[in-house]
């Protein structure tokens, strides 16, 4: 029985290093541990006592993952320390609604259109729109503008 406990401790201790030591290895080691540990028991101690022992052993493997964690969690570099900020999607300038411009590329539905010396992503709501037509922006999403031909 000592030795299953031995084997136990090994394999909880082999599942705590697998948060800081990258491949696997530890893991699978005590994972592997735990198992003999519990096969163990199963063979050598009565039922009432393996069954303590099962229970246990997953008591101590969740608490050696919240302890790993809370460990892995305090060293800089793994998880963010903080919120993210300055962060933004891209957005369509609304001010540019009820602009007319002028398709810069063929929009068959999307290309580029130019609106007062500035190029813009823009979608055809309507029909193909070649190459110098002239469009109105009626809206956007992300950073492309929806345009229908004048």
């Amino acid at each position: 029985m000592i030795f299953a406990v031995l084997l136990a401790l090994l394999g909880l201790g082999s599942v705590y290093l697998e948060f800081f030591l990258p491949g696997g290895v530890m893991s699978i080691l005590g994972g592997a541990l735990l198992v003999a540990s519990i096969v163990m028991t199963y063979f050598y101690s009565p039922f009432f006592v393996f069954l303590l022992f099962i229970v246990a052993v997953l008591v101590l493997l969740w608490a050696d993952i919240k302890l790993a964690l809370r460990h892995v969690s305090k060293k800089s570099g793994i998880f963010l320390s903080s919120d993210q900020e300055g962060f933004s999607a891209s957005t369509f300038r609304r001010e540019l609604i009820g602009h007319v411009g002028i398709a810069a590329t063929d929009l068959g539905p999307s290309g580029q259109i130019m609106i007062e010396k500035t190029y813009y992503q823009a979608q055809s709501i309507s029909s193909y729109v070649r190459k110098g037509e002239e469009v109105l922006v009626t809206g956007g999403e992300g950073a492309r503008l929806f345009v229908k031909k004048m």
